[in-house]
């Protein structure tokens, strides 16, 4: 995690009864988004710098360890993926979920 570098791939299956659907990694996909290559541990580091520690795009980039290697360009690109995420996690109806179970 941000303690060094993680290279995790994933393949999917196909279940010859149901074509049309594809089986993924569970363990691949808590470590990052979908056709993401960086993991939600970045996404976060970067969204907390950026709205709690107030930090500009430059300092964000700055900031981050060496062994994270992204352009500032792209960190902006993850900070908005951050964003998604968020709003995705605000518009979660946990009690819904929970009855789901």
């Amino acid at each position: 995690m941000l303690n060094g570098n993680v290279f995790v791939t994933s393949r999917g299956r196909y279940c010859p009864d149901h074509p049309k659907m594809t089986y993924l990694s569970a363990e691949a996909a808590r470590l990052s988004l979908p056709n993401s290559t960086y993991g939600l541990d970045v996404l976060v580091r970067i969204g907390y710098q950026r709205d709690y520690r107030k930090m500009t795009g430059a300092q964000i980039h700055a900031s981050l360890p060496a062994h994270i290697r992204v352009s500032e360009q792209h960190s902006s690109n993850l900070y908005r993926e951050y964003e998604a995420l968020l709003a995705c996690a605000e518009r979660l109806d946990v009690n819904e979920l929970k009855d789901a179970l």
